[in-house]
């Protein structure tokens, strides 16, 4: 957010800049308005700024708020790759790089880390039932594998959705 921002708000201030100019063309009367260089330009500067107007020409949100950026920062690091947003400066692509090489690697140690835990205690759960060998020793594994599977089911697929 911070590497990205700056750049995000010049080309936006650029854009209205060139909008306002293009009206000014436009609205005089009794002169040639807009020649084929201006229209040219023009189209230049749109593609360029494709991201910040949508197709309607309305301006859209900001592409690098602190929501967007920590989603950016977690599919970086899970290697996802989802969207569409990327670093456009070289500063930010160099982060994001840096950021990469050491965020994945912790996180699948710490991915790694929680399956150990949630294993060893659904080992130990299992091993509880069957030691107890009581009538409901297949109820107490089930529940035991549904305790320790439940928060992998909510952290992996209710909050993502």
């Amino acid at each position: 957010m911070l590497l990205e921002s700056p750049l995000e708000e010049q080309l936006r201030k650029e854009l209205d800049e060139l909008r306002n100019e293009f009206q000014d063309k436009l609205n005089r009367l009794g002169e040639a308005n807009v020649t084929r260089a201006d229209l040219e330009n023009l189209m230049l500067r749109l593609a360029h700024s494709q991201s910040l107007i949508d197709e309607s020409g309305n301006d859209t949100h900001t592409n690098w708020s602190f929501d967007n950026s920590f989603f950016f920062a977690i599919t970086v690091v899970t290697t996802i790759g989802y969207g569409h947003l990327s670093p456009s400066t070289t500063g930010g692509r160099l982060f994001c790089i840096f950021y990469a090489t050491i965020g994945i690697p912790l996180t699948g140690i710490l991915l790694a880390a929680i399956g150990g835990h949630y294993s060893q205690h659904l080992v130990k759960g299992i091993q509880r039932a069957r030691k107890n060998r009581s009538r409901n020793s297949k109820l107490a594994i089930a529940f035991c594998a549904t305790k320790c599977l439940l928060p992998w089911l909510v952290v992996f697929l209710v909050v993502p959705a």
